[in-house]
């Protein structure tokens, strides 16, 4: 199995440490096997050694950030990602990573000041254009003014990659946000004809069903997406309210 085969990468690099407690290789691969066997906080400990045995790496700054927003440790994954930015100013992955901190910290400011630098160096970098839409169209009130604009960036991606699944999900989501849900429900469709497995995109297809008043169709979208995400309790709230209300 996959993970006997990490097993063995962790005894292998544990071995090679041994023998060559210099090289950096043994480090990151038993980092990564660590994180492959969720092995979170062996991981965690042994990050707060190799952040201070090789103090230039980005790799291990980073790593250590993602798996403090595991924890909830926002900032400490915030001091870690910075120090990897001091290191790689110019790393959008870091970068990338810094926006989901503050998204999930709801500190806009700081994530919608990213995105748009990462615009500015590659406007035509469809997945950050697409995540900056998905993004404003996730929060609360928007204006209308923002909405279009999150529609602008979202349009921009889909013309770079027209048959992404999830660009096409972005832009049903943000006709449905303003209240267009037989588009809405096109572009979702789309979405899934070519990726059907996304309980996310099947969630959004059942709410359009729900707004358009078609209870029995939105209820079995509900019904597929419990089955790929079968912990997801909003959705489990969701087929019970509407089951009810389909009953009356």
């Amino acid at each position: 199995t996959n993970l006997s085969n990490f097993e063995k990468v962790l005894e292998h690099s544990n071995h090679y440490i041994n023998l060559f407690p210099d090289a950096i290789n043994g480090y990151e691969n038993k980092a990564l096997a660590l994180l492959k066997l969720k092995q979170n906080n062996d991981l965690i400990k042994f990050l707060d050694y190799t952040i201070i045995k090789f103090p230039d790496q980005v790799f291990f700054k980073y790593l250590y950030g993602d798996i403090l927003i595991q924890f909830k440790n926002y900032n400490k994954a915030e001091r870690q990602y910075l120090s990897a930015l001091e290191l790689s100013k110019d790393s959008r992955l870091v970068r990338n990573s810094l926006i989901t901190l503050y998204e999930l910290t709801e500190n806009y400011n700081k994530s919608d000041s990213l995105f748009n630098i990462l615009i500015l160096e590659d406007e035509n970098d469809a997945l950050t254009l697409n995540n900056y839409a998905y993004s404003i169209c996730e929060r609360g009130a928007i204006d209308k003014d923002t909405m279009y604009y999150a529609m602008s960036l979202s349009k921009k991606a889909l013309s770079i990659e027209p048959q992404n699944a999830a660009y096409l999900d972005t832009m049903g989501w943000l006709y449905y946000k303003i209240g267009d849900y037989n588009a809405a429900e096109d572009f979702i469709k789309n979405s899934i004809e070519i990726e059907g497995n996304n309980s996310v995109v099947l969630g959004h297809l059942a709410d359009i069903y729900i707004k358009k008043n078609q209870i029995t169709t939105a209820l079995q979208y509900y019904k597929k997406a419990l089955i790929n995400d079968p912990d997801n309790f909003q959705i489990k709230l969701k087929i019970e309210k509407y089951e009810k209300y389909e009953k009356y």
